[in-house]
């Protein structure tokens, strides 16, 4: 007498799926059911405010890679959106730095004896706000040419984010006022043009790193964005009330002097 068989029949429903899943392995296709969405890979970078794999360390860290050149570093700004508020305390930490040695709080409460239209600290804020809005303007000048024209990979909150790390050499613009000389110029000066030239090469890494674009395409917004940002920024942070100083003509003090004289 034949031993009964107690597995499963061939036409019983468990069976037939279990049957079905392993001609899908066999042919490498997927083995979930057609309504179950894939889970995401640990392993998946590039997605857009998606944790990655390596996350931001330190904002320390972040500018120092940023100013270096570590095309890297915008892969970790890119995909986490936390960095948003470390960008913006840099692009104030910046501003705040150059008001500072652009001129020195006491310089600035000794020139309003001399420039009584504006309270003294109306320069020190002006002066940081002016780096702020130059980081806005650059973040929208990217965004149009680099998402809309050119059609890059990334979000607006993600190219202001990659903008303010990589402003972070625009600090050096706080040693303008050191007058050693220096060939023909001075220290002060050669950091601003070191600063003002090193600014547009990270901020053309950054916006070409963080929308995947090309070189010659991100140097067109980077180019005009830094230019707006920069070069015309930097001219009215550097605008002093120093500059409307009254200064005796040379005709008031011969005169004082001979008057004195005559005495």
């Amino acid at each position: 007498m034949p031993t009964p068989y107690h597995g499963m029949q061939p036409s019983s429903p468990l069976y037939s799926r279990r049957r079905d899943r392993r001609s899908r392995r066999r042919s490498g296709e997927s083995t979930r059911p057609p309504g179950q969405k894939e889970a995401p890979s640990l392993d998946r970078v590039g997605r857009p405010d998606d944790p990655g794999p390596e996350l931001p360390s330190n904002v320390t860290t972040l500018v120092l890679r940023s100013a270096f050149m570590d095309g890297a570093v915008y892969e970790v700004i890119r995909n986490n959106s936390g960095t948003m508020i470390s960008a913006i305390g840099v692009v104030v930490a910046i501003g705040l730095l150059i008001a500072t040695g652009v001129r020195n709080v006491e310089s600035i409460f000794v020139e309003s004896i001399f420039f009584e239209s504006a309270h003294p600290a109306f320069w020190f804020v002006f002066r940081v706000n002016a780096v702020v809005i130059g980081w806005l303007l650059w973040g929208i000048i990217a965004s149009i040419f680099g998402i809309w024209v050119f059609k890059g990979q990334g979000k607006r909150s993600q190219l202001f984010r990659a903008i303010g790390f990589a402003s972070a050499p625009g600090a050096l613009v706080a040693f303008r006022e050191i007058d050693v000389e220096l060939m023909n110029q001075t220290v002060g000066e050669a950091a601003v043009l070191f600063a003002l030239l090193w600014t547009l090469v990270t901020g053309t890494q950054a916006i070409k790193e963080t929308l995947r674009l090309s070189w010659v395409q991100a140097a067109i917004p980077g180019f005009i964005g830094w230019g707006v940002a920069w070069l015309l920024t930097i001219n009215v942070i550097l605008a002093s009330p120093t500059d409307t100083v009254p200064v005796p003509s040379p005709t008031d003090t011969d005169t004082a002097t001979s008057t004195a004289q005559g005495l």
